[in-house]
């Protein structure tokens, strides 16, 4: 009840002479107190429940948030791990693409002079770790360079398993060395073949040694910022 009800109600009662107990009047006044009271009570607990399910909200979107911002920034960091680790490796095996083609050009030539002159001793071919470690670790950077060398190293490989055989059949050492010379200046072309491809290999090792070192430089530059 509204105060003004209270007031007609209690101004009926004068008017009619039937008078409530006291307790009544007390009641009447009470009540409506009570009443706003609890509605206003209710209303802040209301309130109060909307406040915390949106503080429980913000507080998941911020913590979504965090966890997505950690989980960009593990995952960046072993991107860059991981990129490391692979420029280390392929340092290393530009080193040993270095070795490997060095080794092969010159065994190579020492066969070559050894098939020329009939000497009489075992003939050790080199390996393919030049071909196959340009294949596995810079394929798509080196393959023109790759190309051409085993272009040129074929045909030299071929020569000298010819002058061997011829050297075999023969089994004439002053004969086979004067016939062998007959071929001096093509079995020399096809060795300088293959050292220009050797040059054009150690070059491309070079420019990807370059391109690694500056990769580098530009991830420690982001790193520090």
């Amino acid at each position: 009840m509204t105060p003004q009800e209270i007031s007609e109600a209690v101004n009926m009662a004068i008017e009619s002479k039937s008078l409530l107990p006291i307790w009544t009047y007390i009641l009447l006044i009470l009540l409506p107190l009570f009443g706003a009271y609890l509605g206003a009570y209710v209303k802040k607990k209301a309130e109060g429940k909307v406040l915390d399910e949106d503080f429980k909200k913000t507080l998941d979107r911020i913590e979504k948030q965090v966890n997505s911002v950690k989980a960009i920034e593990e995952r960046i960091s072993h991107v860059y791990l991981e990129e490391r680790e692979i420029s280390r490796i392929k340092r290393e095996k530009i080193e040993l693409i270095y070795e490997y083609v060095d080794k092969e050009v010159s065994l190579l030539s020492t066969n070559l002079s050894t098939a020329l002159a009939c000497m009489d001793r075992d003939t050790i071919y080199p390996t393919n770790k030049t071909q196959m470690l340009i294949s596995l670790y810079f394929k798509e950077e080196m393959q023109r360079e790759l190309d051409f060398y085993l272009e040129q190293r074929k045909p030299l490989l071929t020569h000298i398993r010819k002058l061997e055989q011829a050297n075999y059949e023969r089994n004439n050492q002053q004969r086979s060395m004067a016939e062998n010379m007959q071929t001096f200046e093509y079995g020399n072309r096809l060795a300088q073949n293959l050292n220009q491809a050797r040059v054009n290999i150690e070059l491309a090792l070079e420019e990807q040694m370059k391109n690694l070192t500056k990769s580098s430089s530009k991830d420690a530059a982001s790193g520090a910022a």
